[in-house]
């Protein structure tokens, strides 16, 4: 996105001052704390977009990854991704977010399941895609 992410991250937080209620900076913002492994400096941007937009799931992912990878409250994670699951069931992104919380939570059926998934979403997106198809 940026080729400077403190940079591009000021000015996030800039769009934020004009516009306050822009949820895709807001998501934006989590998802570089995410990245920086910060997850407490990105939870109150997570949250706010959450709040503002309950049905985006893009809001949703990041506010479940935030609490579950950042050991903030892990069934609150959970509880997150999977209604980001529900909003996107086609995400490959947030199956494999989910399998990573269920893993950490002891849930390994649901880790599993949620792994298979995963595979099978990331194989007809690589196929749609016209990418090789892998053996």
């Amino acid at each position: 996105m940026f080729s400077d992410a403190n940079g591009g991250l000021a000015e996030l937080k800039k769009e934020l001052e004009i516009s306050p209620a822009h949820v895709p900076a807001l998501v934006t913002i989590a998802s570089e704390y995410i990245q920086r492994e910060d997850y407490k400096a990105g939870l109150p941007y997570a949250e706010k977009a959450v709040e503002l937009e309950p049905r985006s799931f893009p809001a949703r992912a990041v506010l479940g990854r935030i609490l579950s990878e950042g050991g903030i409250d892990d069934e609150r994670g959970i509880k997150e991704l999977e209604t980001a699951r529900k909003i996107a069931p086609t995400s490959p992104q947030v199956r494999i977010a989910l399998a990573k919380a269920y893993g950490k939570a002891g849930r390994k059926e649901d880790a599993a399941r949620e792994r298979q998934e995963f595979l099978k979403l990331r194989k007809e997106a690589d196929e749609a895609a016209g990418a090789p198809k892998q053996p």
